[in-house]
């Protein structure tokens, strides 16, 4: 299928009928679980509206809430264990199951030894995980059974609410987690998968002995919602830096998205294994896959490789600049943007080969290139040497253009028999949005310049890169990155279009919402922080629905490590998506 098909046939959709309750800000289905607790009278849960189970361990309480009444799991020093339990019948979907949670010790006893907790059961009656409460964390178990604790929160205050919310995606097996809002677990494994939600278990575990006096965790508002489509308005992570494979160890970005049937997706983004110092130290980045059925859950591919790689260095090999600048893609190549023509996949990506100019103390890298490669499968490619520089299909402008120092991730539809591609273009010192125009996809026409500087204080006034292009109510709409010196520095602009040809910029920018990504689990990690105002942010993809845009983009966040010869602050890119309507 053309990329210009594509754009038109995204997402079709099965109309579903459904009343849509707003909880958290967040638009949902019907609720298959809604529990405030206030109907309900001060004592023992059990025996109170659905509810069974033990008559001690969980009470109604009316002088500690969120709001109304909640319910205390209240752990004596006797040790007295149990829960209550409700049935629920959630139905297929993706999941969120969302609680008030705090916790209150007093006497200033150790609290190690209580466990408080939130089970989840599918229909079959096998457990999903579980969130609980044990020495001032708040953990969900990571599967498989008998699982891994994971610390969600850590140094709960005494006393102060928490809102939690998992969201469950039963097919894939896998689940996220928030706090207050901030995205602390992204793609935890669940104890086993099914087809819906069948059973809620509130309750608390004690050991027989006299650790403390009286241990008490406060549950309140506690809901279950089926969402059939992504939430609008909230950024999910959904791919983020790991361990293995190494490629991707620092920074994952670019994504590319192409959906190739009615629940399957592939998305092509970049990866890189180091951090970036400056411009004059730099590691190889490539472009792995992943696929999707419902693009929030990604899978990797069984040998975790790269499909599009740069230069292949062996273990021992120097470093010959003579042969790495012959290669205009030894040092990267990323940025890729792939569509499928008939049956052959074809992709155009950015290659840069280390090339780099230098002023005085400091260094910017130059020549970036366009390549080009085609595939019968979308994850073995075969490039094409073109001969536009160092084998790439569009090179560097000619001398005294604004892009004479280099282009970069291109962004490619057929139009009929014609190619189009929208690229940025760097001058040495600044970045643009250029055209260009094909027959074959391999030799270009430069058009010149698509969407150009903005004015003293506008929001692209020191730059315009990242260029998407979708068809949208009607006409055409270009999506790129704008860069300017008020905070934050970098915004998501949009221009529009009637023929491809000439854009006309739309005032006002694109506002999204990305949620601050999860730790990784080191000892002694800092949170994530994305506010940084010159924390980069770039869409790379949109699928367009219904007038509404699911857009993919990657979002810089950092972190903050305390040394004793100074701060050292870590970025890092994590991928995320989120419907908007702008």
């Amino acid at each position: 299928m053309s990329r210009g098909n594509v754009l038109r046939r995204l997402f079709t959709v099965t109309a579903v009928i459904v009343t849509l309750a707003i909880v958290s800000g967040l638009a949902y289905a019907t609720p298959w679980l809604s529990e405030s607790f206030d109907g309900y009278t001060a004592g023992s849960l059990a025996g109170q509206g659905t509810w069974t189970g033990d008559s001690l361990p969980v009470q109604v309480e009316t002088t500690f809430v969120k709001s109304g009444k909640s319910v205390e799991m209240d752990c004596h020093w006797s040790g007295v264990s149990g829960g209550v339990s409700r049935t629920v019948s959630s139905g297929p979907g993706y999941h969120y199951v969302e609680m008030d949670a705090a916790m209150d010790t007093e006497g200033g006893a150790p609290v190690g030894d209580h466990i408080g907790y939130v089970m989840i059961f599918n229909s079959t009656g096998e457990e999903l995980t579980r969130v609980y409460y044990a020495n001032k964390q708040l953990k969900v178990l990571i599967g498989p059974d008998p699982g891994t604790q994971y610390v969600i929160a850590d140094s709960v205050a005494n006393r102060q609410w928490y809102h939690v919310t998992l969201g469950i995606n039963l097919a894939s097996g896998r689940f996220d987690a928030w706090v207050d809002g901030q995205q602390r677990l992204t793609n935890g494994i669940l104890y086993n998968s099914g087809s819906s939600i069948g059973r809620i278990t509130v309750g608390e575990w004690a050991y027989t002995c006299d650790l403390f006096t009286k241990s008490e965790l406060y549950v309140d508002n506690l809901t279950g919602n089926l969402q059939t489509a992504l939430p609008p308005g909230v950024g999910s992570c959904i791919l983020a830096p790991r361990f293995f494979p190494g490629y991707q160890q620092q920074n994952v970005c670019f994504p590319f998205v192409l959906r190739e049937t009615a629940n399957s997706y592939r998305m092509y983004y970049t990866g890189t294994g180091t951090c970036q110092w400056n411009d004059s130290a730099w590691d190889q980045w490539m472009t792995g896959m992943v696929t999707s059925t419902d693009t929030v859950t990604w899978k990797f591919p069984d040998e975790y490789e790269a499909v599009l790689y740069p230069h292949k260095f062996m273990e021992g090999e120097a470093l010959n600049t003579d042969a790495t600048s012959a290669e205009f893609d030894s040092g990267f190549a990323f940025g890729a943007c792939v569509i499928k023509d008939g049956s052959t996949y074809k992709t155009w990506y950015t290659g840069w080969n280390g090339d780099t100019d230098y002023s005085g103390a400091t260094s910017t890298k130059v020549n970036f290139r366009i390549g080009y490669a085609t595939s019968g499968d979308g994850i073995t490619w075969t490039k094409y040497s073109g001969s536009a520089g160092a084998g790439s299909v569009l090179g560097t402008g000619p001398p005294g253009q604004q892009d004479t120092k280099g282009v970069g991730q291109p962004y490619v539809i057929k139009d009929g028999s014609t190619y189009r591609m929208w690229h940025e273009g760097f001058d040495g010192t600044a970045w643009r949005i250029f055209a260009a125009t094909s027959a074959d996809g391999v030799n270009w026409t430069r058009q010149g310049i698509a969407v150009n500087l903005g004015g003293s204080g506008a929001r692209d006034q020191y730059g315009c890169r990242n260029p998407v292009v979708i068809s949208r109510n009607g006409g055409y709409e270009l999506w790129y990155q704008g860069q300017t010196s008020s905070n934050p520095n970098y915004r998501i602009l949009r221009a529009t279009s009637s023929n491809m040809l000439s854009w006309a910029k739309v005032t006002g920018e694109v506002t999204l919402n990305p949620v601050a990504p999860p730790k990784r689990g080191w000892l002694g990690e800092p949170n994530w922080d994305i506010s940084a105002s010159s924390a980069m942010i770039h869409v790379d993809s949109i699928l367009v629905t219904d007038g509404s845009c699911q857009v993919f983009y990657a979002k810089q966040a950092t972190q903050v490590w305390p040394r004793t010869y100074g701060t050292f602050r870590e970025r890092a890119y994590h991928i995320y998506t989120e419907v908007v309507n702008p």
